[in-house]
């Protein structure tokens, strides 16, 4: 029997329905979404009630030991010490500043991913070629100390000299563009190529009227494309320095001396709107031309009051890196290195783009290591019917189910269309209404079942995706990865009504944002339980035992003896460090530069082979063409296939020279272990050597020789930080095989000019580079280390010829101090770090290579 109106409009669809139901109005209007009062914080120690009473406690165990050295005047440079190791052993090293960066393509979604996840509306700019935010680097954090308001933004600039290599390279790149008729063979451009020369000659004008738009040679497209015409070259001296001077001139008048410029807004509105005077392309005053700075904008920092920023976690929006200004490209590069996390985005649609995917992937893993890289794919909330999806047998008796409830309410809105034409005035308007709610119910049901198909979806593309990350990497971890659908998420936070004519496709979980948002808030919180129990079982016991050695400071009669055990690691620790960086060297050599030159002969063997096609394919005239032109031919049509010699080696040998680095990112693993086993033998042969000394309790070293081992676990951070920037020195330009690899490609010119030579010893060189300079660091930080132990010995020895009744109070009232601090270690803190961390003791540092 089918159903009546009645049991049609009161039919269960779906949880989120009912929980949508809930929050409808009278009239079915669905409130709008707040994530800051629907979304609870995830389960973490560091939100909870014990964390905060642990962070409180910490911050008593501080005052404790410096009240007594604020209220007296007694200074020396002990006391200035100990004030100093408060500072510094109290922050605890302080967690490292979560920057994430997102990278994609031009039209993947990034701004839109941004205004998502941080749910205040549009505070992103989502552009296109004619924006700003094609060419400025821009970034997300909490509120600025000075601002006073909850939108704020900090639009920093180029300097001079930098000013000046964007117009010279502007006027190089539209004089390139404008007198380009002919490929270096003599053969005229293709379309493809005509058209991208059109869009730089465009993009050049652009920026050349933004800037100069109140002198007439640049007052119209038409003036603009007139005076940049009349260069007799790409840096045509006289041309250059006219634009110079009125770039000097402008920037002068807008900035008046300042290097950035803050604004300030009460919403993302007001704040967007008073930058449009430094963003817009053109602009006009009172009918007039008004010049622009946006070309010389670096970087806008934004300050903004949200919850996802307040955790110590920044967002950031790096486009142009393709872009052949080189000023802009290493501006935005210097951003991405500061990044420690890196959030891949990519429509949906083209998450089987194997080449974007594939370098994106395997370069965040190099640069920033394990578990720092997520995948976020875009238009999930879009699908059409002729996409194939696998859906479980469950999912297809629920489809089925919502399709045959679909043909009912078809069926009994044609009943009542019927009703309403045959109905008097006053029936007419009671059948409309039921009309107007099967049609509703048709919508809610058909956004249902997309909803069904687009979850289907993203199952299959993550799975697959997390197989393939697992295959281009040895990251131990899952890739983090959502399908999101930013439309139907930006419907949820405006709000909607039931009988709308276009229903959110996705709910809000489905979307995704939550889910994203939820795995943000954990990056921070893991970095800072890790920094706080860094801080409970090393900092504050180190600092604790430094007061300690103060007020148990005597006269030594051994002390020179002693000295010399304490001063020894120093003497020892520059050829420590040497013979650690020899045998990182050994392990280059073995896992990347000899099998590089072990390939010399096969990589020789397919150019041969590769050539010798050529010249069967091609006349000899077209052949020695592409040799003369560093082995490259562009093809000729839009979509014509280009050839490159380099670029077939690269395909034939990829595969086999990532296996190269891989093995050296491999080896990275036993690097920390070893530094830190070799300075921490410096560290317990001195404590031994001390403990060994027949004077030990009579000179009172047991709180020097436990400062000793409490300072010990101390090395294991040093020795991370040093890694860290060593693996990203490996993972930039020597890093990712394919940006290693195209190095061949300003080399190879023909056979046997010693090409193969160039490119090893160019690597060989980088490699040293940054081995030297990470040498360098690692001497200067463990050299800092043991001076540190050595003045902190000081404090222990009183100069037997003087005598300082001030000290001698000081230290009595330190000495009350240092027993309470001690008991409220003891009793408080270490008890609420346990509940923290939990039944399962963990290492001290959780990894994070």
């Amino acid at each position: 029997m089918k159903r009546t109106f009645a049991d049609i409009s009161s039919a269960d669809t779906t949880s989120d329905a009912e929980h949508q139901e809930s929050d409808e109005d009278e009239d079915g209007a669905i409130q709008p979404y707040d994530a800051v009062l629907q979304e609870r914080l995830p389960e973490s120690p560091v939100y909870s009630t014990t964390f905060r009473e642990l962070k409180n406690h910490i911050k008593n165990f501080v005052d404790l030991l410096l009240r007594p050295i604020q209220e007296t005047e007694y200074r020396n440079a002990v006391i200035g010490g100990l004030k100093e190791k408060v500072e510094k052993r109290s922050k605890g090293g302080s967690p490292e500043n979560v920057c994430i960066a997102l990278i994609g393509q031009m039209a993947a979604g990034k701004s839109s991913v941004i205004n998502s996840l941080l749910s205040i509306g549009i505070i992103a700019r989502q552009g296109d070629g004619s924006k700003s935010c094609t060419w400025v680097t821009q970034e997300f954090c909490y509120k600025f100390p000075t601002q006073t308001m909850s939108h704020a933004a900090q639009v920093h600039f180029f300097n001079q000299a930098e000013r000046h290599g964007i117009i010279k390279a502007l006027l190089a790149d539209y004089h390139n563009a404008s007198t380009t008729d002919q490929d270096a063979r003599g053969e005229a451009i293709d379309t493809e190529q005509k058209s991208a020369d059109f869009a730089t000659m465009k993009t050049t004008v652009d920026a050349f009227c933004a800037l100069f738009a109140e002198h007439r040679a640049f007052g119209t497209t038409e003036e603009a494309r007139k005076t940049l015409g009349t260069a007799t070259g790409p840096d045509d001296k006289a041309l250059l320095s006219r634009l110079y001077m009125w770039a000097d001139t402008l920037v002068h008048n807008a900035l008046k001396g300042r290097a950035s410029v803050f604004e300030e807004a009460s919403t993302p509105q007001s704040l967007l709107f008073q930058l449009g005077k430094f963003c817009y392309t053109v602009g006009k005053s009172d009918g007039a031309p008004q010049a622009s700075l946006w070309p010389f904008i670096s970087h806008i920092k934004f300050g903004l009051d949200n919850r996802l920023l307040q955790h110590g976690i920044s967002l950031l929006d790096v486009p142009g890196l393709s872009d052949t200004n080189r000023i802009r490209v290493s501006n935005a590069m210097r951003h991405l290195q500061r990044c420690t996390h890196g959030m891949v985005v990519a429509e949906v649609s083209r998450s089987e783009d194997e080449g974007f995917i594939r370098t994106s992937f395997v370069k965040g893993f190099h640069e920033r290591g394990s578990g720092r890289t997520m995948g976020i794919f875009t238009y999930a909330d879009e699908i059409d019917e002729n996409t194939e999806v696998d859906l479980t047998a469950r999912e297809q008796e629920h489809i089925a189910r919502i399709e045959d409830n679909m043909l009912e309410i078809d069926e009994e809105k044609i009943k009542v269309s019927r009703l309403v034409k045959a109905s008097k005035k006053a029936q007419k308007w009671q059948y409309m209404a039921q009309k107007a709610e099967l049609e509703g119910s048709y919508r809610r049901a058909e956004a249902e079942t997309l909803e069904i198909r687009s979850k289907a979806r993203s199952r299959g593309v993550i799975q697959a995706l997390q197989t393939y990350y697992g295959e281009l990497t040895p990251d131990p971890l899952p890739l983090p990865a959502w399908c999101v659908g930013n439309k139907a998420y930006k419907k949820h936070q405006v709000g909607y009504k039931t009988t709308d004519a276009h229903l959110p496709t996705l709910s809000v979980e489905a979307t995704n944002t939550p889910a994203v948002r939820k795995h943000l808030y954990l990056i921070p919180a893991e970095g800072l339980i890790n920094e706080t129990k860094n801080l409970v079982k090393v900092q504050i016991p180190i600092l604790l035992s430094c007061f300690q050695l103060f007020v148990n400071k005597t006269h030594m009669a051994r002390r020179d003896e002693i000295e010399a055990i304490v001063l020894k690691p120093q003497t020892e620790v520059i050829e420590a460090v040497d013979e650690l960086f020899k045998a990182i060297w050994k392990d280059v050599k073995r896992h990347v530069l000899m099998p590089y030159k072990d390939e010399e002969y096969k990589w020789t063997r397919d150019a041969k082979a590769i050539v010798d096609g050529w010249a069967i394919a091609y006349d000899t005239g077209t052949h020695l063409a592409m040799l003369k032109n560093k082995g490259r031919r562009k093809g000729k049509g839009k979509n014509a296939m280009g050839i490159s010699w380099c670029y077939e080696l690269l395909e034939i040998n990829q595969a086999e020279v990532e296996i190269f680095h891989r093995d050296l990112s491999d080896a990275f693993r036993e690097y920390p272990k070893q530094m830190v086993s070799t300075f921490e033998g410096l560290v317990q042969e001195m404590a031994n050597e001390i403990h060994g000394d027949l004077h030990l309790r009579l000179l009172a070293l047991k709180p020097f020789l436990d400062y000793i081992l409490n300072e010990k676990q101390h090395i294991e951070r040093l020795v991370d930080d040093i890694v860290r920037s060593l693996r990203r020195g490996f993972g930039g330009k020597v890093g990712t095989p394919r940006e290693r690899l195209e190095k061949f490609e300003e080399a190879i010119t023909q056979m046997g000019d010693g090409v193969w030579h160039k490119a090893t010893m160019g690597l060989s060189n980088q490699f040293k580079r940054v081995l030297r300079e990470h040498t360098i660091q690692l001497k200067s930080t463990m050299m800092a280390y043991f001076a540190n132990i050595h003045k902190n010995f000081n404090m222990l020895c009183a100069d037997p010829n003087v005598k300082d009744e001030a000290e001698d109070e000081l230290r009595e009232k330190l000495k009350k101090s240092v027993i309470t601090a001690e008991e409220l270690l003891e009793r408080e803190i270490k008890p609420r770090m346990e509940v923290c961390l939990g039944k399962s003791e963990q290492g001290l540092f959780v990894e994070q290579e």
